[in-house]
């Protein structure tokens, strides 16, 4: 879904390695994990029901769902974006 999603997203004539919202590593890719996050575990996670991507980031690592170390490299990635 999320690979048919992005390539018909994509502009005609781009190179998805350069582009920073739907080449790979990009925007959506970091968007993607934090919402997949608050949808499996929302429910019970308060933090994750948020519509910021950092946010939910943070509350995924708060809550043990995701390694400090990917929370991390996560925000990084979204923020360099």
């Amino acid at each position: 879904l999320k690979a048919r999603m992005e390539a018909e997203r994509l502009p005609r004539g781009v190179d998805p390695a350069r582009h920073l919202k739907l080449g790979r590593g990009g925007l959506s890719d970091v968007e993607w994990t934090a919402q997949m996050l608050q949808l499996r575990h929302g429910h019970e996670v308060p933090g994750l029901r948020t519509t910021s991507t950092l946010d939910a980031l943070t509350a995924a690592q708060q809550a043990g769902l995701l390694a400090e170390e990917d929370g991390d490299t996560l925000r990084e990635a979204w923020t360099l974006c």
